[in-house]
């Protein structure tokens, strides 16, 4: 088993982005060590956050850089951006299991008419907390 120090996580956040436009930011730490680094690219919308819980999980949520920084897209609220299940036709989701009851979550609500996601609504976090699942 190979152990992974903050500093080293520190080290290879840093090698990793600094050739792209990202400016990272390191959370405070919890209680229980845990903490996030984000890193993002106001630019063009592009984020990377990473979750680090020691002893237990790492788990990374990136973001794609979609806007042009160059303004070659011009007003990008005149633009129809197809659904998720458009665009990940054949995506097959696994459920997540509580860490504490080790139960499946529940899913989100399925889309209403306007398209909208539950998801939210089930959220209530902010996915800031220790132990938190995003």
């Amino acid at each position: 088993m190979v152990s992974v120090t903050d500093a080293d996580i520190d080290e290879i956040a840093s090698q990793e982005l600094s050739g792209l436009p990202y400016k990272g930011t390191r959370g405070e730490p919890w209680e229980d060590g845990s903490f996030t680094l984000r890193s993002g690219d106001a630019a063009n919308g592009g984020q990377l956050q990473v979750n680090y819980f020691p002893d237990d999980r790492t788990s990374l949520h990136y973001e794609s850089g979609c806007r042009p920084s160059d303004g070659s897209m011009g007003d990008l609220s005149q633009y129809t951006l197809p659904s998720t299940e458009e665009v990940f036709s054949d995506l097959v989701v696994y459920p997540a299991f509580d860490k504490d009851t080790k139960q499946p979550n529940l899913p989100p609500p399925p889309r209403d008419a306007s398209g909208q996601s539950g998801q939210s609504a089930q959220s209530g976090g902010s996915g800031d907390e220790p132990g938190e699942d995003q």
